[in-house]
């Protein structure tokens, strides 16, 4: 429809243009009874009508090319309006024209453009400018208003000419408005109330925006109609008023705008140039000034109603979503709202209870001395629980009584109260808190014979550092006894035998010694301390040096290592542990351990780590279903060639070391190439 409109206006005044170019006089008119359209005119409709059409397209480029169109149109509507304001035609419209039409065609076209003429096609264009190069997109406020005064002008001057109604397009000694000139407009006019009113724009909620058109009509006609007293602004009042109906309160401003503009050409139309025009003139400015005023009132009373109907649909919307149970009452105690958390906990319907008193759904002794309260509260104003959380009991339909947690704030309206209590059934966590509590008791009950075992624990460990070591001595003592008193008389099986027994019990001490020590790695507390790294690997090699020239073995240290806060002692036993295995179970000609240190690595799991240790050698290497056996005590992979091989404690002691300090350890090994073993351990580091 606002496609057929611009394509009309175009094709009106291409029409007129072709008249003028041509001389067909029979199309512009040119008569002394009614108006005819200039050739400004015709080349502006022309042109607003092209606007019109690119404007209606969604490609930016045809939307700055419809402000383009209206520059001319433009440039010759403000001419002639300062002409008409000045009094002093200077006939730029004339001039322009005198380019490409006959001399004598203009000579004898007496009219030019009309005032109403002037300012329904620069309100056309000054929209189109908008839109094109300030906006960039359209804009439901301008072209409601551009819109507005362009169609309000050309229909009230197609009126005119359809009932006989002279004033409504010829006003005073001026040029009049042409029949086509106001078809056009009237079209220019409905193409940007038609892009103003797109369902994506929104701009009307309960009132049609054509009622709102209309009484901005009837406004005109009854202003031009009567003579220019100041009462006659009062009928732009109710235009401006409707605006309260739409969505968008900037209306109100385009409504009182477009009044404005209807009421001063209404004015100029009639004024005649008497001794009291200043005072009237100034009559009719208060009466503008009073639309902008309404307009003004509107625009504020929207916000302030919009911002209500936000905050209700906030309370409504936490009301009926809370998880929590929301009961609102006014200052007598009266249930005025109740959520549907509230209808599930209480067992009740709020059609129900609105208009009960709230002590319903309290028990003794809430229920008596709830009204009280309120009471108290309104004389006095102290808030005993308002603004805290409290514990109380509550009530339900069926009788039951349970604990709840009641939190109350209060909302004030002008003198009136509202109470808003947000309640929580409290049944599951009184469960809960009974279930820790009598786990608590268990776990004391636990921690005791936990304290208990400890105490058998170190009994057992003095038991075995005495009595069961004594044995042992005897046993060792006695086979080296045998073995020197007897060395003649033994043969050389009783030897070896005796010799079997001295090797067993020293194991057995070394064996219980290594249970004592693994006991008390977690029973005793660690002595951390700054500990740089470096100086510990240092230390090991400082102790360990003959050991390595024997295993013909060298330890490399790959990059500084980190400052770690640790047990200097238990870390320097680890690294002792983890070089010592990879220089014993090596088989290579030169054996090579290197100590080093990764900011991030992965563990057995596949999870990215920080900060991580490691100690790798090119030894045999550890077969992956072996990775947990090797940390078990007492487990070894493999026999001990010598009696003098250790016990299989190594690692234990690493890997309960490592978890002491909250790190763990795993290996990653290929049998054949060697074996690197990554640990982290959690302790602040520099």
């Amino acid at each position: 429809m606002a496609r057929a409109a611009a394509a009309v206006a175009t094709a009106l005044g291409a029409l007129v243009l072709v008249a003028w170019l041509f001389g067909i006089r029979v199309l512009i008119p040119i008569s002394d009874n009614l108006p005819g359209m200039s050739f400004n005119t015709a080349i502006s409709l022309f042109l607003c009508g092209l606007s019109a059409a690119a404007s209606l397209s969604a490609n930016l480029k045809f939307r700055r090319l419809s402000g383009y169109l209206v520059l001319v149109p433009l440039f010759l509507a403000c001419a002639q309006i300062l002409e008409l304001v000045s009094n002093n035609p200077v006939g730029v419209g004339r001039i322009f024209s005198g380019f490409v039409v006959s001399p004598d065609l203009l000579a004898d076209f007496k009219g030019g453009m009309s005032p109403n003429t002037s300012v329904a096609i620069l309100a056309f264009c000054l929209t189109q400018v908008y839109i094109a190069f300030i906006a960039r997109a359209p804009d439901a406020l301008a072209l409601t208003t551009g819109g507005l005064i362009a169609s309000g002008l050309g229909f009230t001057s197609v009126f005119g000419y359809v009932f006989g109604l002279e004033f409504t397009y010829q006003w005073r000694d001026f040029a009049g408005m042409a029949l086509l000139t106001a078809i056009a407009i009237w079209l220019l006019g409905t193409v940007l109330l038609l892009q103003a009113r797109h369902p994506a724009l929104r701009q009307s909620s309960r009132l049609h925006f054509a009622v709102s058109s209309a009484l901005c009509l009837v406004g005109l006609l009854f202003d031009l109609s009567t003579p220019p007293f100041i009462g006659s602004n009062v009928i732009y009042i109710p235009v401006v008023l409707s605006a309260i109906w739409f969505k968008d309160r900037r209306i109100a401003f385009s409504l009182a705008l477009t009044c404005a503009v209807f009421s001063f050409l209404a004015y100029i139309a009639k004024v005649e140039y008497h001794d009291d025009f200043f005072q009237r003139f100034i009559g009719r400015s208060f009466g503008i000034a009073t639309l902008f005023i309404v307009a003004a009132l509107i625009y504020y009373f929207k916000i302030a109603v919009q911002q209500g109907e936000v905050g209700r649909t906030a309370f409504a919307a936490l009301m009926n979503n809370s998880p929590d149970a929301v009961v609102t009452i006014d200052d007598h105690g009266k249930i005025s709202g109740f959520n549907p958390s509230a209808e599930t906990l209480f067992g009740y319907k709020e059609q129900d209870l609105l208009g009960q008193n709230v002590n319903v759904l309290m028990p003794e002794p809430y229920h008596s001395a709830h009204d009280g309260y309120l009471e108290h509260y309104a004389e006095t104003g102290e808030k005993r629980i308002i603004g805290t959380i409290r514990e109380v009991s509550g009530r339900r339909n069926d009788g039951s009584t349970f604990p709840l947690d009641i939190s109350i704030s209060v909302l004030s309206e002008g003198q009136e109260k509202q109470f808003v209590g947000i309640l929580r059934d409290l049944s599951s966590r009184k469960k809960q808190e009974e279930t820790l509590r009598q786990a608590l008791n268990r776990l004391g009950a636990y921690a005791a014979d936990l304290e208990r075992s400890n105490q058998e624990l170190d009994e057992f460990a003095y038991i075995a550092s005495h009595d069961l070591k004594e044995p042992l001595r005897g046993l060792h003592n006695h086979s080296r006894f045998l073995l020197e008193d007897y060395d003649a008389i033994l043969d050389a099986d009783g030897k070896r035998r005796l010799n079997r027994l001295v090797y067993l019990s020293q194991r057995m001490e070394k064996l219980v010694n290594d249970l004592l020590y693994f006991s008390r790695i977690g029973r005793q507390e660690l002595a951390v301390q700054k500990t740089d790294v470096n100086v510990v690997i240092r230390d090991i090699l400082a102790t360990s040096e003959q050991f390595l020239e024997e295993n013909h073995a060298k330890v490399v240290i790959n990059g500084p290592l980190p400052t770690v806060t640790v047990d200097a002692v238990r870390i320097t036993e680890v690294f002792r542990n983890l070089i010592v295995n990879g220089v014993k179970y090596n088989d290579k000609p030169e054996k090579v351990v290197e100590v080093g240190f990764l900011d991030a690595e992965t563990d057995d799991a596949g999870k990215p780590v920080r900060n991580v240790f490691y100690v790798r050698d090119n030894g045999k290497g550890i077969a992956p279903e072996f990775y947990q056996d090797i940390f078990r005590i007492f487990k070894r992979l493999e026999k001990a060639e010598t009696e003098g091989e250790g016990t299989g404690v190594g690692l234990t002691f690493v890997r309960k070391i490592i978890a002491r300090h909250g790190g763990k350890i795993w290996p990653r090994s290929q049998p054949g190439t060697g074996t690197t073993f990554f640990f982290t351990l959690a302790m602040e580091q520099e």
